[in-house]
């Protein structure tokens, strides 16, 4: 179990990597931290899923001029379509495990 979470870690670190890479222009690390799967009582999911499309992409509302203009500018970026099919089954498959360990 110890081996699979530690796997895990690495796994879900490179993936952040590819997200990064593969979403057009590199990410911030203030917009990465904030890159949410699913709902919280806080915040909306930032990860959503075109159907259309068959692609994630990913959803960022920080701008380093926000505390400034006060407006938010949000951007959207697609994930490639290998990227997205990993991202489904992490989610869908990967995530869950974990949890129930």
């Amino acid at each position: 179990v110890q081996r699979f979470l530690a796997d895990l870690n690495t796994f879900t670190e490179l993936l952040a990597n590819a997200i990064n890479l593969y979403s057009g222009g590199p990410l911030r690390g203030t917009e990465l931290n904030l890159i949410l799967y699913k709902n919280t009582s806080i915040k909306d999911r930032s990860m959503l899923y075109n159907k259309d499309a068959g692609m994630f992409f990913v959803k960022t509302d920080y701008n380093k001029t926000n505390n400034i203009t006060r407006k938010e500018r949000v951007s959207y970026r697609y994930l490639t379509p290998v990227l997205s099919r990993i991202v489904i089954i992490y989610v869908a498959a990967v995530l869950p495990l974990r949890d129930y360990i």
